[in-house]
């Protein structure tokens, strides 16, 4: 799977398949911020095509907190964003997640009183070493934030299900939105969805091949 070898070139900088790609297509910036070059191979087009999948699994874990920034980064345990959805309710100087914390653990009282409380349980859900280590990239879906293929394609279908639906939506509102007679605005709804009763979609549905030729 691309996205495999697309999480090995953005967090393994010793990798080989790292070196040659940050050398041909980001040697001053990251994967995920590398832009498209005027001429791309075919297996850096379809890597960097892996990104969104990638980038929709991926959240910070928390060591000291000096490295992550309150909002608009994914830190906490809760897909599909891992963000922050609304902002402290102080902002005076809250930017870090190392300000959210001492050296026990999460300032509880301040969490519970900055943000809220969907944002507070899952920050202080997230375990705190008592020895803390810088922060890090993981992968969310998989065991010990390790990448793994299974898991992504699980992401990938759950991603493709909701971009379906929300299409679907669009569809629906755009043709009852028509201004059309509403036997004209249903026909046409049919047609978008294959709900015509052809022969084929009769088939499809069970009605039996006597009922058909009548």
């Amino acid at each position: 799977m691309l996205a495999k070898q697309a999480w090995r070139i953005a967090m393994l900088p010793d990798c080989p398949l790292h070196q040659i790609f940050k050398h041909n297509y980001f040697p001053n910036s990251n994967y995920f911020a590398a832009e498209g070059s005027y001429s791309p191979s075919f297996m850096w087009r379809s890597i960097l095509g892996a990104r969104d999948l990638l980038a929709a699994g991926m959240r910070w874990s928390i060591g000291d907190g000096e490295s992550i920034t309150i909002m608009g980064v994914p830190w906490i345990p809760k897909p599909s964003s891992f963000q922050v959805i609304c902002p402290p309710r102080s902002l005076d100087g809250l930017t870090k997640v190392v300000e959210l914390m001492d050296e026990t653990g999460w300032k509880d009282d301040m969490v519970r009183g900055e943000f809220s409380q969907i944002d507070a349980e899952c920050i202080l859900s997230i375990p705190l070493s008592r020895v803390c280590g810088r922060d890090k990239l993981i992968w969310h879906y998989g065991k010990q934030g390790i990448f793994s293929v299974r898991s992504a394609y699980g992401l990938a279908c759950t991603m493709a299900t909701i971009a379906s639906s929300s299409n679907m939506a669009r569809k629906w509102t755009m043709v009852w939105n028509l201004h059309l007679a509403p036997k004209m605005r249903l026909f046409i709804w049919k047609v978008c969805f294959n709900a015509l009763p052809t022969m084929m979609n009769l088939r499809n549905r069970g009605v039996r091949g006597w009922v058909l030729s009548m």
